[in-house]
């Protein structure tokens, strides 16, 4: 949906968001793969890597008390400055972006039956350029799991209005945090993890039992016809986990693919 007064979109048409796919010619098996990566993933285990990340991309935003689980119309807080069009994101500002999609139609509506949101992804300046005010406006990305669908929004937050929102299938813009641990948590509760965690123990003779042992980060998964195991993903949300044991070794992930929107891990052939 397209409000009056936006500028054209090619969202429905490109891979969006700063988004850079990467065609992977890795032999896994004999399989290829494609990979949505962002130029910056969030590494665990290097704190001073996430803080810097925080500022933009707030990877820890999903929890109980984000903007999204809070926001209503009562409740709305208006920054108390807002920027120029291209000045670098205040966390009041992007709240409040946040906040204002969050309580657009459509981010209600994809709420699923459990009660879960949308998972929110970003917040970056929305193309200045684009437009002949000088209005302040945010590009705010989230995920539904219940259609499998990635959401963006184009929020004034001049005048704090929602000025477009849509919806694509089959984009898969890079992870949160929240998905990251969330991967990383089905997969050692899986038995696809055995030989993960048989080369952590080779490597560090003790068993891996939490993700907080290892360094890790996730990229987007996106199936390709020789991805067998796989299929679903890239119109299900998947993700691919590096991990690296204190000693800088990686350790065997390069083959599993989580499916976060089935709940399942998968090993590719």
């Amino acid at each position: 949906m397209k409000i009056s007064g936006s500028p054209p979109s090619a969202f429905l048409q490109r891979a969006p968001l700063k988004v850079y796919v990467i065609a992977a010619a890795a032999c896994l098996a004999g399989a290829a793969v494609v990979l949505t990566v962002a130029t910056t993933m969030v590494v665990h285990g290097d704190e001073e890597a996430r803080k810097e990340q925080a500022a933009v991309i707030e990877p820890e935003s999903n929890a109980t008390d984000s903007p999204e689980s809070v926001a209503s119309e009562a409740t709305l807080e208006v920054p108390g400055v807002v920027g120029l069009p291209r000045d670098p994101l205040t966390n009041d500002e992007v709240a409040y972006a946040r906040s204002l999609a969050s309580l657009d139609p459509s981010f209600v509506a994809a709420t699923g039956d459990d009660g879960r949101k949308p998972v929110y992804l970003s917040t970056t300046i929305s193309e200045p350029e684009a437009y002949t005010d000088d209005a302040r406006r945010f590009e705010v990305v989230y995920y539904s799991y219940s259609d499998n669908k990635t959401m963006r929004y184009i929020v004034n937050v001049s005048t704090g209005v929602v000025e477009l929102a849509e919806a694509a299938s089959s984009v898969q813009p890079p992870p949160a945090q929240s998905e990251v641990d969330e991967a990383y948590e089905l997969l050692l509760d899986s038995p696809v993890s055995e030989v993960v965690k048989q080369a952590f123990f080779a490597t560090e003779g003790t068993k891996l039992t939490d993700p907080s042992q290892t360094t890790y980060n996730a990229s987007s998964f996106v199936a390709t016809p020789g991805s067998i195991g796989a299929e679903e993903c890239g119109v299900d949300r998947c993700l691919m986990l590096l991990v690296q044991t204190p000693d800088g070794t990686y350790l065997p992930t390069t083959g599993i693919a989580i499916n976060l929107t089935q709940q399942t891990v998968l090993e590719i052939n």
